[in-house]
């Protein structure tokens, strides 16, 4: 009897975890599934009006990156909008980091505010100050393993975003780290830039005070809440909303700054997700950004894929984005170049292909491209349903209205 119940039990056991496994396998797959039919579409080709689309939620797609070029008043910021608006149609929540003004209320199309009104919600940084906490100590992990970064990683990190925007030099690098140091152990959870102000002002040091002069803007007028109760989730949720987190007003260091942070926080987030919920991510001018081997925007482009993250990023010209990795800009899958300033033209066929023959038909495709224009260069669905190689395509991208009459 007693060997019966064992062996029973061992069953229960075996078949349990079977069934287990088979429902989240079987989830899994339907979540892929549906996510692997999402597809946005940009625009009609050209030459052949056939549609075409960035093929987002294929599983085959190396990354759900997009770049997207070209000079003012070509298109690019209404073309972002045609794809927050097919984004939000596919229930894919997004968030836009607008630093440049161009996502304010009147600078957006009234046939996107008109259509997806109940769906945009846009934060005042300026006014409700961002509810991150730069000082808290992030989680890492190898493998399996999990772990807290040391009080001195986090320092270096906030060191290094610190220093990016108002080059300290490294007397002034080692004397904010050392601070924050100590005064972690003594603040810890509760610290903050108001307290760093303090600090620096009352210590009686010369030094400390000249580096107070320094990042006078930074500290003295604290934009971060510090909000312990703010969580990612409420932004990415499966309701269509567009987030707007609006910059405007602030001095363009902060800005800078601020941004750095703020990619760290949604990169802390997204490790507690996976690449079946995508979060697509708004950054015009990226040239504006750190471009390092350790700097978020870098883990975005190169790590992002595997936690769901999704970049749209923007510029006008990529020869102005510097660092030590601006190679990371090149492994997007999904490229879009509106018509680029003389100088910017060389560059963008050059990104593209190293046929010297393609090139020069790619060079003489972008100079003649006409407002809502653009050359597209990403991978589509093949007759067989199969994820092709990039492929290159003149388009016109599709209005709302069109878009709204299918």
């Amino acid at each position: 009897d007693v060997v019966e119940d064992v062996v029973e039990d061992v069953v229960e056991d075996v078949v349990e975890d079977v069934v287990e496994d088979v429902v989240e396998d079987v989830v899994e797959e339907s979540a892929f599934s549906k996510l692997n039919n999402v597809r946005l579409l940009i625009g009609a080709h050209k030459y052949s009006n056939n549609s075409i689309y960035w093929e987002y939620g294929n599983r085959k797609l190396s990354n759900r990156h997009v770049v997207i070029t070209g000079k003012s008043g070509q298109g690019k910021t209404y073309f972002i909008q045609t794809l927050l608006a097919e984004l939000s149609n596919n229930k894919i929540n997004s968030l836009i980091l607008d630093y440049t003004d161009g996502f304010l209320e009147n600078k957006l199309d009234k046939v996107f505010i008109h259509n997806y009104k109940n769906k945009i919600n846009t934060k005042i940084i300026y006014r409700d100050k961002l509810p991150i906490n730069p000082f808290k100590r992030q989680t890492i992990s190898i493998g399996d393993i999990n772990m807290l970064e040391t009080v001195e990683d986090m320092v270096n990190r906030v060191v290094q975003s610190i220093d990016f925007v108002f080059n300290l030099g490294p007397q002034q690098e080692t004397i904010l780290a050392e601070t924050i140091k100590e005064d972690i152990f003594v603040y810890e959870d509760k610290y903050s830039f108001s307290i760093l102000k303090d600090n620096l002002i009352n210590s009686g040091e010369n030094s400390k005070s000249n580096l107070y002069g320094r990042i006078r803007s930074l500290v003295e007028q604290d934009r971060f809440s510090y909000d312990s109760n703010f969580d990612w989730s409420q932004i990415f949720s499966n309701s269509g909303d567009i987030h707007i987190f609006q910059f405007s007003g602030l001095q363009k260091n902060i800005q800078q700054i601020m941004i750095e942070f703020l990619l760290w926080d949604i990169l802390q987030y997204a490790k507690t997700g996976n690449e079946l919920k995508p979060m697509p991510i708004v950054l015009d001018e990226i040239q504006n950004l750190r471009f390092s081997y350790d700097s978020p925007i870098v883990k975005v482009l190169r790590e992002g894929r595997k936690y769901g993250l999704s970049g749209i990023f923007a510029t006008q010209s990529l020869t102005s984005i510097k660092g030590s990795d601006t190679e990371a800009i090149f492994n997007v899958a999904e490229q879009v170049h509106f018509l680029p300033t003389d100088n910017q033209v060389v560059e963008i066929s050059k990104m593209i292909t190293t046929n010297k023959m393609d090139r020069e038909n790619i060079e003489k495709e972008l100079k003649n491209l006409k407002i809502s224009e653009a050359i597209v260069y990403g991978p589509i669905l093949d007759p067989n349903g199969n994820l092709s190689p990039p492929k290159l395509f003149a388009v016109k991208v599709d209005s709302f209205g069109s878009r709204l009459n299918c």
